[in-house]
């Protein structure tokens, strides 16, 4: 998973001042039900049992055995239901089944594992059941309008067994204005790894934007200006194999139909608020400014500062969204039901990044900055 780039900290006269972005209202929070999740499992890289690198990503198979990728190792380690180690898939190499620079989000459909090589840009299979290698395809290296597709990011396994795959072409800078923009591709290809469809969908790469945001300084409010906010564009496929598209840049997650149309939004997404309600607060009342209408007026709306992390589908077709919110110990989650309707809410630490629900369970990684990586799994009840 890509980081978000933030600007946190403006540091004037001598002091300095965290700017806290949320996209949490208050108002529409206090509507939820809270969403009760335990931790039940958690399972540490120095396991006394095998040698382990890290831990950079995580599925669960229909059995509850984890999957979890190794991206120092190149290796995917298997653990039980119980937390106890099992074997090992994979390892460093090009041969079949050997893996160069491991993707982190590894997949599965029906018994069948998926992992992709960002290196080598090819996807191996693995059977579930046996643990054995069934093939190995490379993704296609194509151009589209004359112009390169780029690097294969996202794969989806879909039912009918076909791949759908992302490719994006980014930008090391800013686009000069009226330059040919870049484009993310959605392209299916089959189980050999040709293409069936080259162009489902296009959308525009998103790229650093300048923005302005609100400083509090000795004697007035100042805007700055000339920071760059990166957003981002997430992807996630539904039980039944539908697409959702959403840029980080607002709460608009959109599902797609295979013709590349838009069929709808997730009901009940909320507009993006820039900064967090404390922070305007604090600004009006040393300020004498009375609603947050004025703040903006005087200061400007950072639209393209991201509102979220990411977003994943579990097993009954509900969406968990992580909000962003530079800063704070503790991230809020929204989860929208099976109707697409926002219902339930939540808060995990900001370093646990969830990557599977299934079973009433999440199965999440915690990144701690200075320790080690461990898995965690929680238990759901509603």
């Amino acid at each position: 998973m890509n980081k978000i780039k933030e600007f946190a900290f403006i540091i004037c006269a001598g002091w300095s001042l965290t700017i806290s972005c949320s996209s949490e209202d208050p108002a529409i929070t206090s509507e939820l039900n809270q969403l009760n999740i335990t931790e039940d499992l958690r399972i540490l890289a120095d396991h006394e049992d095998v040698l382990i690198g890290n831990f950079s990503g995580l599925t669960v198979d229909k059995k509850g055995i984890i999957y979890v990728a190794d991206s120092q190792l190149q290796k995917i380690h298997l653990f039980s239901p119980g937390g106890e180690y099992i074997e090992s898939i994979g390892r460093e190499g090009r041969g079949p089944g050997d893996f160069v620079r491991m993707d982190a989000h590894l997949r599965i459909l029906s018994d069948t594992l998926y992992v992709k090589d960002n290196n080598t840009h090819r996807i191996s299979l693995f059977n579930l059941n046996s643990r054995q290698l069934i093939r190995t395809l490379n993704i296609p290296d194509a151009e589209l309008d004359n112009l390169p597709m780029g690097r294969s990011r996202d794969i989806f396994p879909m039912p009918d067994g076909t791949i759908l795959v992302s490719f994006l072409n980014p930008y090391i800078q800013s686009p000069e204005e009226g330059a040919e923009r870049h484009k993310i591709t959605i392209s299916r290809i089959d189980n050999s790894g040709e293409f069936v469809e080259k162009n489902i969908l296009q959308l525009p790469v998103l790229f650093p934007t300048n923005q302005m945001v609100v400083l509090l300084s000795s004697n007035a409010i100042n805007i700055m200006s000339g920071l760059s906010f990166y957003p981002d564009t997430r992807m996630g496929i539904d039980p039944d194999g539908n697409l959702f598209i959403g840029n980080t840049d607002s709460l608009s997650i959109w599902q797609y139909h295979d013709n590349g149309n838009k069929a709808a939004a997730l009901e009940g997404t909320p507009p993006v608020i820039a900064l967090t309600t404390a922070h305007l607060d604090s600004i009006s009342d040393s300020r004498g400014l009375n609603n947050l209408d004025e703040v903006f007026n005087k200061a400007g709306r950072p639209e393209n500062w991201p509102a979220y992390e990411y977003f994943l589908f579990d097993d009954r077709g509900r969406c968990w969204i992580k909000l962003k919110q530079p800063g704070k110990p503790e991230q809020t989650w929204w989860v929208f039901d099976e109707n697409k309707e926002l219902k339930w809410n939540f808060q995990l630490p900001e370093e646990i990044n969830l990557y599977e629900v299934k079973n009433g369970y999440a199965y999440g990684i915690a990144q701690p900055e200075d320790d080690l990586r461990s898995i965690v799994r929680y238990q759901i009840s509603n």
